[in-house]
């Protein structure tokens, strides 16, 4: 009975998800999952820093592409394990191809990005000119808005 609950867990994560019944797009099995990896942006003195991470992921199954104003970072992860142990009930994995594109603010050299993968997490160096830099945005708070309802 526990069985029956984690598959109709994962058939409602799938739909949730948006998962289920879609064909793969690369001609890879059914099995493998959507992903795209968590980025961060940031920056540092002059340049504008991408950081994705990318645990498990071979460096050679990555590429960054410019073209233009359009970064691209895509690849592949592939799982291979393999359990020595007996009592395995229930494995997990994410595998897949990956795709994220981004649009490069004005003042980013584009012929001068800088990457480097380390630990599972690639970082693209951009350097720029003329970048904002990132500042907090005060919230005001008030009393809530006044509904008027009307009678028919």
């Amino acid at each position: 009975m526990m069985w029956r609950g984690i598959s109709a867990f994962d058939e409602l994560f799938d739909v949730l998800s948006g998962l289920r019944g879609q064909a793969p797009r690369d001609g890879s099995s059914s099995t493998d999952r959507v992903w795209a990896p968590a980025v961060e942006c940031l920056t540092r003195e002059n340049d504008l820093v991408l950081r994705a991470e990318l645990p498990g992921v071979d460096p050679a199954q990555v590429e960054v592409n410019v073209n233009g104003r359009q970064l691209t970072l895509s690849g592949e992860k592939k799982s291979s394990q393999e359990s020595q142990e007996r009592n395995v009930h229930y494995r997990e994995t994410v595998q897949g191809r990956f795709a994220r594109t981004f649009t490069l603010p004005e003042g980013v050299k584009s012929e001068q990005i800088k990457a480097a993968f380390s630990n599972g997490v690639l970082e693209i160096t951009m350097p720029a000119e003329g970048i904002t830099r990132a500042r907090t945005v005060p919230i005001e708070v008030g009393p809530a808005p006044r509904r008027t309802i009307q009678a028919a």
